[in-house]
């Protein structure tokens, strides 16, 4: 049986020992909250490990320039985990709940993670003071409805990287339909959430009759 660490460091063998370990020390703190604030649906440790830290991971080659942010963050993912594994990037974690940035602002601390931010904030209010290269989600809604979101948040050729589960197939054609390129990669192990959608911000046009700016955006639990 694998320990955390050597599945973490298996599935990016890029990852320092000092990254795995904080990435480790993040998976307990994130199943000692989960016991009073539901960060996440999984409840083993390794479950965990395999179907959101590792999957998380996946993002890393697709993360451009050194400005991110992660919206609707809850419990950190994709956001912290990636922030964990580049240290030379900035992050942004966007959440609307005060229980979850509470959580996140906790994790930044325990872990000294200096490249982070928490922001407690629905996604349509936050206003950056500089614009973000590379934007994440996970667990957010669908994607024609984030879209309209994220242009003021958004640098030139900013990237969208999305993890979804298998009912992304109308999304990716309603984004056809739209002229919005995109790409799907897979994310091994096989979870939930099993495909990561690539696109670029700039490609991306607003639907017509599509939501407004103030629309909600659903979040569910990894």
């Amino acid at each position: 049986m694998h320990t955390a660490a050597e599945r973490l460091q298996q599935a990016a063998t890029a990852l320092q020992p000092e990254q795995v370990d904080k990435l480790v020390a993040y998976l307990d703190l994130l199943m000692l909250w989960n016991k009073s604030i539901r960060l996440t649906g999984e409840r083993e440790p390794l479950h965990i490990v395999d179907r959101l830290l590792v999957s998380s991971l996946r993002g890393m080659p697709y993360i451009q320039g050194d400005h991110c942010a992660d919206l609707g963050s809850g419990g950190g993912l994709p956001g912290l985990v990636l922030a964990i594994a580049l240290p030379q990037t900035h992050w942004t974690l966007i959440d609307s709940r005060l229980k979850k940035t509470c959580f996140l602002q906790q994790a930044v601390i325990e872990l000294a993670l200096h490249n982070v931010t928490v922001v407690h904030s629905r996604i349509e209010h936050h206003q950056p003071a500089r614009r973000y290269h590379t934007l994440t989600a996970r667990a957010i809604g669908r994607l024609p409805e984030l879209l309209p979101l994220l242009t003021p948040l958004a640098a030139p050729d900013a990237r969208l990287l999305s993890w979804k589960g298998s009912g992304v197939a109308s999304e990716l054609e309603q984004l056809s339909h739209m002229n919005i390129p995109h790409h799907s990669h897979p994310i091994p192990p096989a979870s939930r959430r099993h495909h990561l959608i690539e696109l670029t911000l700039n490609a991306t046009a607003r639907p017509s009759g599509g939501p407004r700016a103030e629309t909600p955006i659903r979040k569910s639990v990894p």
